[in-house]
């Protein structure tokens, strides 16, 4: 390909080299480069590797790829998540999956296989009596209850949508009423444990029930007009209803423009960014930084002594700390499964946040 496209892909390609070749981190003071892969995080690592797992796959399929390539009915891949239909023995299949990893790009494959169920993603597929196969919401054994607490610091429009999505995405899913009711029940017990009113939860309830699945598993396009609506982005803070309220009230002075009311929608359409959470302004790296009444300190390594204390162990020597091997109690209510643990430790200069991954 010449010409303008031509020269766009070489810088384009140019930007991806620099940014898969230009991955330094830090590391107890030491800096890193690393050297084969694509961070975590990256903007462009899903296109990356969607990339070069679609190259791996026209080896494993192309002219190339064994005999035993030929068992495989069906192969769906979402990113590095594959999910294929054999038709062969097990002894084939280890052997299939011995070829995959006898490569030298780096994949290595883990696999499980059952004749009758098998979990992909947050889908659990069960074929039943009948030949005829099932699905319904896989949650790992591991998993809690995650969903957003409903007096977080979100636009009401945003709590709100959450069940709706949920309850829709449960319909989708599930592939018979009886399993879509018995998953809902225990959803909408996780709501009501979040704090979600009942008026909420039933609203999302009973558009996902008569919603039909066939209709949810079709794919519909997000806008069907050519460009988007204009929307007003914002971060989202105390003050956001006050501004919805003041650009709905002086919304028709903007569309008396006759250029500006062919662009601008009806009434105005709100997006908000969230804003710094707590981890966003906690969780820095390198030197220690002085906050007034506040000293943070990064990452300590803990272990735990019994439900209500840690012991708190020095990572690093080089990290002043005032008290060393010490119990400390939790002043402040800590989810198990966070990222983020806060303890406030009482000093005669003041108080000491330590923070925890």
């Amino acid at each position: 390909m010449g010409g303008r496209d031509g020269e766009l892909n070489k810088f384009i390609l140019k930007l991806l080299h620099f940014v898969l070749t230009h991955n330094f981190f830090i590391f107890k003071d030491q800096f890193y480069l690393q050297q084969r892969g694509t961070a975590m995080g990256a903007d462009c690592a899903p296109s990356y590797a969607n990339l070069f797992l679609g190259m791996w796959e026209r080896l494993v399929f192309g002219e190339g790829g064994g005999r035993l390539s030929s068992h495989v009915q069906c192969w769906l891949r979402y990113i590095d998540d594959v999910l294929f239909f054999w038709q062969g023995t097990v002894e084939q299949l280890d052997e299939f999956m011995g070829h995959l990893n006898s490569n030298n790009l780096n994949i290595k494959l883990t696999y499980k296989h059952s004749s009758r169920c098998i979990d992909f993603l947050d889908i659990n597929i069960e074929v039943d009596q009948s030949s005829t196969i099932q699905t319904s919401v896989h949650r790992k054994s591991t998993s809690v209850n995650a969903l957003l607490h409903a007096s977080s610091a979100h636009t009401p429009s945003t709590i709100r949508a959450i069940p709706t999505g949920q309850f829709l995405r449960t319909r989708r899913i599930c592939s018979s009423d009886a399993v879509f009711e018995s998953q809902s029940a225990d959803l909408r017990g996780r709501f009501r444990d979040r704090g979600y009113s009942n008026r909420c939860i039933r609203r999302g309830y009973l558009r996902a029930k008569r919603t039909p699945r066939q209709q949810l598993l079709n794919y519909i396009p997000k806008y069907q007009q050519s460009d988007p609506p204009v929307r007003f982005i914002g971060t989202h803070n105390s003050h956001w209803q006050t501004v919805r309220e003041i650009l709905k009230k002086h919304w028709p002075v903007l569309r008396s423009d006759p250029i500006l009311a062919e662009l601008l929608p009806p009434g105005p359409l709100m997006t908000a960014r969230r804003s710094k959470n707590l981890r966003d302004i906690l969780l820095i790296f390198g030197a220690d930084r002085s906050r007034d009444m506040l000293k943070l300190y990064p990452m300590y390594r803990m272990k735990t002594s019994d439900i209500a204390t840690w012991q708190l162990e020095d990572w690093d020597e080089d990290i002043p700390f005032p008290i060393e091997h010490a119990l400390f109690s939790i002043y402040m209510h800590v989810h198990a499964a966070s990222l983020l643990f806060l303890f406030l430790v009482p000093s005669t200069s003041g108080i000491y946040l330590c923070v925890a991954p």
